[in-house]
């Protein structure tokens, strides 16, 4: 292939080594607090309007900052790792259930509570009620004790530090898409034949967790339309992809399903529970800047095959 027309190799172990490093939740934590305010999180951030951060890339943005919260909260008692924005340490006997769920529903309630009232969310106070509710029960099943207060302290400097460093993001603000017309740009179609507009675009112009910039590792862009390349890798997608592939291998679809359904609990269930006790997972999924650079990389392009486009040709979206 043509090397000027290819997309530019980015060598992407190195990130994932610092993510692994700094997102991994210490084990000494017991994972069914560490798990239950996982799903706590899921189910909450699933049930938020599309516009207010229920669109996938929004709520991973709010997954990271809520498992982050949840890292250092747990890290900083009886120092383990490297610190993401808490440096203050812990007593080592301080309850890290306690720290836990008090980070968590923070971060959680912050989130809910900030989305701009110019947004519909119908939900919200029903919500924030659960959030309550749970956070209440999970406290309740701790003894009241010196180690138990410690830990909420915990959990409220972890959860401060994140909603601090979070403050004007990039969150919720004006989108920065431009849409393009003609063969080849990028058009979202539903299945109806409408082209909405992205609900949550300003995710391209949130700062990032871990990299420089949203622009770091953009690529060159795609390959022209007319190009050897971009047919070879139109036809290699429209082969793995089709419903009825004969190329595509059992590893390759159970890699697919889990990448763009990981937030659904059937899916998740169908992929095996045991994923669900790895605290490491929990922290690596969390490591979100590949929505927001991903966003920049598409404004950048514009040439994204649309919806249409690929299932006309008998490709999965």
């Amino acid at each position: 292939m043509n090397s000027l027309t290819q997309f530019r190799k980015i060598p992407i172990l190195p990130l994932i080594a610092v993510a692994l490093v700094i997102w991994v939740v210490p084990t000494a934590v017991q994972a069914n607090e560490v798990t239950h305010w996982n799903q706590i999180a899921t189910d909450t951030l699933a049930a938020f309007p599309p516009a207010a951060g229920g669109a996938p890339n929004a709520l991973q943005i709010n997954m990271g900052m809520t498992q982050g919260a949840v890292y250092d909260a747990v890290n900083a008692i009886g120092r383990t790792y490297q610190p993401y924005l808490l440096e203050t340490r812990f007593n080592p006997s301080a309850s890290k259930e306690a720290a836990t769920a008090t980070a968590a529903y923070r971060v959680l309630s912050n989130i809910v509570s900030t989305v701009p009232a110019s947004i519909s969310f119908p939900n919200r106070a029903t919500l924030q009620q659960t959030l309550d509710t749970e956070y209440t029960n999970s406290l309740t099943a701790i003894p009241d004790s010196p180690s138990k207060t410690a830990g909420i302290d915990a959990g409220n400097a972890a959860a401060d530090a994140m909603i601090a460093a979070r403050q004007g993001d990039g969150r919720f603000g004006p989108s920065p898409w431009t849409m393009a017309t003609g063969v080849g740009y990028w058009d979202p179609l539903q299945p109806n034949g409408t082209s909405p507009l992205d609900p949550t675009a300003w995710v391209a112009n949130v700062r990032p967790f871990l990299m420089q910039s949203s622009s770091q590792f953009r690529t060159d862009g795609p390959n022209a339309l007319t190009s050897t390349a971009y047919a070879e890798d139109f036809n290699e997608v429209k082969a793995l992809g089709s419903v009825n592939s004969t190329v595509r291998t059992s590893e390759q679809t159970h890699i697919a399903i889990f990448w763009q359904a990981c937030d659904d609990e059937p899916q998740r269930r169908r992929l095996g529970d045991q994923l669900l006790e790895r605290q490491i997972l929990l922290g690596l999924l969390a490591a979100v800047d590949g929505d927001p650079a991903g966003g920049q990389g598409r404004q950048s392009g514009h040439r994204v095959r649309s919806v249409v486009g690929a299932t006309s040709h008998g490709a999965v979206p």
